[in-house]
């Protein structure tokens, strides 16, 4: 019965590997010869452009979730801006309104990060474990890192976008707001 035998051999250089290759066929006519690097260059090649396009889109959903945010954050304003103004009216120190503006932030950074990072743990869980068939363990450092940055990107945007709140007197805000 015909039968196939493979050899594998690593050959360092290219000169190197070109004189092997010769002389394995100008002895052995009917062998072939196969130059593996080349494929696994296109393998390499294949992936780093799924890497590209992995980033790209990562790189696009993050500008869209800032977008989101920015507009939450703006389409809230006026709402801040009254509870601001009301709870000077009753006596709040401007200690007291940082207080909640900044509790109010970090609540909502962690509920961002949290949901974001728990689809994304999901999603990525059910890539490598489902399609490649490879544990998934994810680094808990990277992801605390990341909803970190989560939480002090939303807490930043939120108390710049707050500002006005705490220079403000309450009795124009609550006349601009009732007008």
């Amino acid at each position: 019965a015909p039968a196939s035998w493979v050899i594998l051999a690593r050959v360092d250089g290219q000169e190197a590997l070109d004189d092997v290759q010769r002389s394995l066929v100008g002895r052995f006519p009917n062998v072939s010869a196969v130059d593996l690097s080349r494929i696994q260059e296109a393998v390499e090649s294949i992936l780093g452009r799924a890497r590209q396009a992995a980033s790209f889109l990562a790189g696009f959903a993050a500008v869209a979730g800032l977008l989101v945010l920015a507009g939450a954050l703006a389409a809230s304003r006026h709402q801040r801006l009254r509870e601001g103004a009301l709870l000077k009216t009753i006596g709040a120190r401007r200690r007291q309104l940082l207080t909640v503006l900044f509790s109010e932030y970090v609540a909502l950074g962690l509920l961002a990060a949290v949901s974001g990072l728990g689809l994304s743990i999901v999603a990525a869980w059910a890539l490598v474990g489902g399609v490649f068939e490879l544990p998934f363990v994810p680094s808990l450092l990277r992801l605390s890192l990341i909803a970190a940055a989560m939480v002090a990107l939303t807490l930043i945007t939120g108390l710049l976008g707050s500002r006005g709140l705490l220079r403000r007197p309450p009795l124009p805000v609550l006349r601009e707001l009732v007008d």
